[in-house]
């Protein structure tokens, strides 16, 4: 019983840290923070929201500093930005400090999770931040602005959680890879000479698939992930370069399937399970018929 006790105390005392000293005066702060941070969650994919929603601070708040708190993997993939955003990195892990981001972030600070959904990883960093206003799709002692939307699609949710934090979304935009990382990507899909011919970005499994059902796959192919990946070491903005340059992915990855969506890319995906990413337009087919069904179709479009 003393044990119950005293961990019922612990936990609201830390909890009480956790809120800004500082009053927070909306929606007057919402605009005039000293910084803004977006985190972006652990997975690949994650990365894309982030992006989404970053290109738009900077184009409504120009002038308020922003920070992404994001894995060391993925960090050049803001680089298709118009403006590079200062940078909170982690490596296979979320930084488990007891003020993860204290050195930038103050009670006069914003973070914000672009993401419709929570799990523990974004939950424990939240509580653990020192940004006086926290702004999530989920509800949590660590929330303070929570965005309630029945939107799961992207970048759909990323564009209402602009509105309801009072920025118009650029709703017209997608990312441009950075002459640097197509440079890199050309030396891969088109050694030698340059010339950027038609081809098409794979996933290993999916590929595996089109040989099992004999499908026709009259371009070139580029196997980037997976267990037969032709290229297994390249960067993830290598790999988002070489996607960008795809007359089409075909994936059962959800990675790639993201990669592409974000991209604007025609994508075909097989999705079994359901867990691929939800972007506007774009509907992974979830048995193996379709898939091929999809597929052929695309072929003769």
């Amino acid at each position: 019983m003393t044990d119950i006790i005293r961990k019922m105390c612990e936990f609201f005392t830390n909890s009480t840290e956790k809120y800004p000293k500082t009053q927070i005066h909306i929606p007057g702060d919402l605009k005039n923070p000293d910084v803004i941070a977006v985190f972006t969650g652990m997975n690949e994919e994650d990365a894309w929201p982030s992006v989404y929603l970053a290109n738009t601070l900077q184009k409504r708040l120009p002038d308020v500093p922003l920070v992404v708190i994001c894995s060391r993997r993925d960090r050049e993939l803001f680089s298709t930005l118009k403006w590079h955003p200062e940078f909170i990195c982690y490596g296979t892990n979320y930084i488990h400090e007891d003020n993860p981001d204290s050195r930038v972030l103050t009670d006069r600070s914003i973070l914000i999770s672009p993401l419709h959904y929570s799990e523990k990883n974004i939950i424990r960093y939240f509580r653990k931040s020192k940004a006086g206003i926290r702004i999530a799709g989920f509800r949590d002692r660590s929330v303070n602005i929570s965005v309630d939307t029945d939107i799961e699609i992207y970048p759909d949710y990323c564009h209402t959680l602009s509105l309801i934090i009072g920025m118009n979304p650029d709703s017209d935009w997608l990312p441009v890879v950075p002459s640097h990382h197509d440079a890199k990507a050309s030396a891969i899909t088109a050694p030698g000479s340059g010339r950027i011919l038609p081809f098409m970005a794979m996933s290993s499994c999916a590929m595996n698939l089109l040989n099992r059902f004999e499908a026709e796959i009259p371009l070139r192919t580029v196997t980037l992930t997976g267990k037969n990946a032709e290229y297994p070491e390249i960067t993830r903005e290598t790999r988002a370069a070489i996607v960008a340059r795809a007359s089409a992915v075909v994936t059962t990855e959800p990675n790639l399937w993201a990669d592409a969506c974000a991209l604007g890319v025609p994508v075909i995906g097989y999705d079994p399970n359901g867990t691929f990413q939800k972007w506007h337009g774009r509907f992974p087919e979830t048995s193996k018929s379709d898939f091929i069904d999809s597929w052929n179709e695309f072929l003769h479009s």
